[in-house]
């Protein structure tokens, strides 16, 4: 009885054996398994809070840098035509520029409001495209970067395009 039970608490075996007990006379292979499991959850968990916000972020400065990129030439693209009032030339411009999967709507006013061309226009209203603030900036409204770029041909304003560029 009494040395079956000594036995018994020595293997890791009983109801009185507490886990620390348990723990400490594992054998070695058992422990550093152990400790290479722990080790691997606390590098998971790093991965799982850090990276994706990383990741996000990353992605979003690479996208606001092509939005930079893309709403410059596209610009200067529709500048000649914009100089001769060609509405037709620069719908074809934006449509050009539509071939990037990231721009949802593209819209070329002049300096008084006036929409001359545009590309998926019910989206731009939806986005309330003419609420983009500053030109040169690239502003947040809801699943999108919005640009505003003045064209201007040599030294005269000539009107705004505004583009439009989905996040997800």
């Amino acid at each position: 009885g009494l040395q079956c039970t000594a036995v018994a608490r020595r293997a890791g075996g009983g109801m009185s054996a507490s886990p620390l007990y348990r723990l400490m006379h594992l054998r070695i292979r058992w422990k550093l398994a152990l400790l290479i499991g722990i080790v691997f959850l606390i590098i998971a968990c790093f991965f799982l809070i850090f990276i994706p916000n990383r990741v996000e972020r990353i992605g979003d400065s690479a996208l606001a840098a092509k939005a930079r990129v893309v709403s410059a030439m596209t610009a200067a693209n529709i500048t000649s035509a914009l100089v001769f009032k060609d509405t037709a030339q620069i719908a074809e411009e934006l449509r050009s520029a539509m071939f990037s999967r990231d721009i949802r709507y593209a819209v070329v006013a002049d300096l008084e409001g006036r929409v001359l061309a545009s590309v998926n226009y019910p989206e731009a209203i939806r986005c309330e495209y003419q609420g983009t603030p500053d030109v040169g900036r690239i502003v947040m409204h809801a699943d999108l970067w919005q640009t505003r770029e003045r064209i201007v041909h040599r030294n005269t304003e000539l009107g705004d395009l505004f583009l439009g560029f989905s996040r997800i």
